[in-house]
């Protein structure tokens, strides 16, 4: 369920982002900030696979700014932009089903005590 969100969101956030006309440089920005995010949220650690896709599309979006390939910059930020907002999506699930896990281990030891 959580995953099937988390999809669609994905897929929203990439329609409606080659969809915006944003100059290449704004784009960089948000990539980079949601990459800063990511890595905030442990998502290097809980989320590895999107988050090294982020950095990769992030190392070639510079690399289409700097051959002045505009259109190819767009797309890679904006696929960097989206990839690191699913590592941290994926890193904050994660932490709340552990802690919901250790909730439950809580709540089972207590149980366990109480009919002692």
């Amino acid at each position: 369920m959580l995953q099937t969100r988390l999809m669609a969101v994905v897929l929203l956030t990439s329609v409606f982002g080659c969809a915006a006309a944003r100059p290449s440089g704004e784009q960089m920005n948000q990539a980079i900030s949601a990459i800063h995010d990511a890595e905030q949220a442990d998502a290097v650690s809980m989320a590895p696979v999107p988050m090294r896709t982020a950095r990769e599309a992030y190392a070639k979006a510079e690399e289409a700014v700097r051959q002045q390939e505009e259109l190819e910059a767009s797309r890679l930020a904006d696929q960097a932009t989206v990839d690191a907002k699913l590592a941290s999506a994926t890193a904050r699930a994660t932490r709340a089903e552990r802690s919901l896990d250790e909730m439950r281990r809580s709540q089972d030891a207590l149980r366990q005590e109480g009919s002692r």
